[in-house]
């Protein structure tokens, strides 16, 4: 993250409530959560914020309209004048629980029609540690 940013990173260790430990990388315009590796749990990156500047979600960047936002992503499950929120499934439906799962939840933060925030958040291994938006 510091050689994508150009920027040196600060690096907080903690345990979430569940006492799984964590780690949060700030570097400038991004602000990302990473779970560690455990005996129950590989580790994975939980979030990922930007908050300016020009990195990208994909083909989507701060600064795009809305308009780019639907044509690349399609309609969000909830849209405000201030926040669009779409919902992805990546790996399926599990009959057992009867529930899709593996979700990860992109927000964009909208102001004058265009992005000016960008967050993912991985459901991967249950709701525990998500920052507040």
């Amino acid at each position: 993250m510091s050689a994508l940013s150009g920027k040196s990173g600060r690096i907080t260790r903690r345990d979430s409530e569940t006492g799984f430990p964590f780690v949060i990388g700030d570097w400038g315009d991004y602000r990302a959560l990473y779970w560690d590796t455990v005996e129950e749990r590989m580790g994975c990156l939980k979030s990922l914020e930007v908050k300016s500047g020009s990195k990208t979600f994909g083909n989507i960047r701060i600064g795009d309209s809305t308009g780019k936002l639907r044509r690349e992503l399609g309609d969000p499950k909830n849209e405000s004048d201030t926040l669009w929120e779409y919902e992805f499934f990546l790996y399926g439906y599990d009959e057992d629980a009867d529930e899709l799962i593996d979700a990860c939840i992109f927000r964009f933060t909208i102001e004058d029609g265009r992005v000016s925030r960008m967050y993912y958040y991985n459901h991967e291994n249950g709701e525990d540690g998500e920052e507040e938006w």
